[in-house]
């Protein structure tokens, strides 16, 4: 069985990365592999507070400082939960990472890509996912779904759609430079039939037999 195997999963809000990390669990709950899911901003006890500060659409969160709110709580994260889980054989799933900073602060807001990767070698070092999701659609649509599911929206929720744009654009960027890691998936397509293509990309990939 393949060991220390990280997973992300990516994309703009409404695209449903979540809701597949969720489905991934319910079928690997099926099988022997040890694993954990988190999510960021957020996984450990600090982040989930930090990730509080990050959402309230009541705060105004300079641009760099957000970035650096994202990376403290990623820290945690890492120390905390995906490091520890990796270290014991355990595959991780995570609802976004690296990725989402880049594509959200680092385009999104304009901070630039190349500066969050420097702080991200410094705080965290040559770790990447073995693979990661994109789940892409239009951002207007994503947007439309991601407020037809809940009554608060979010502060990222609350961005504009030139912003949301940026991150689509971004996170199609990352795809393209780094195609072996990163796949693309069609978040417009039923949520079962998605499911199955990434059961299958696994498999191809890792020789595993999910089903």
């Amino acid at each position: 069985m393949i060991k220390n195997l990280f997973i992300t999963f990516e994309g703009c809000e409404g695209t449903g990365k979540s809701s597949q990390l969720k489905l991934l669990v319910n079928t690997l709950k099926k099988t022997p592999i040890k694993f954990i899911a988190t999510r960021e901003p957020g996984g450990s006890k600090e982040g989930e507070r930090i990730r509080e500060i990050l959402l309230n659409h009541r705060l105004t969160i300079q641009p760099f400082c957000e970035t650096l709110l994202h990376m403290a709580a990623r820290y945690q994260n890492l120390k905390k939960v995906i490091f520890p889980a990796l270290k014991s054989g355990k595959w991780v799933l995570c609802d976004r990472y690296t990725d989402s900073t880049i594509a959200y602060q680092g385009y999104g807001h304009g901070v630039g890509p190349q500066k969050i990767k420097k702080i991200s070698k410094i705080a965290f070092g040559d770790l990447e996912p073995d693979i990661t999701f994109i789940l892409d659609m239009p951002a207007k649509k994503a947007l439309k779904r991601a407020k037809l599911r809940k009554i608060d929206f979010n502060r990222y929720e609350r961005m504009g759609i030139s912003f949301h744009n940026k991150v689509r654009r971004a996170f199609l960027k990352i795809a393209k430079k780094d195609s072996k890691r990163c796949f693309v998936l069609n978040a417009e397509k039923d949520r079962k039939e998605i499911h199955q293509e990434i059961k299958e990309i696994i498999n191809k990939t890792y020789k595993t037999k999910l089903k």
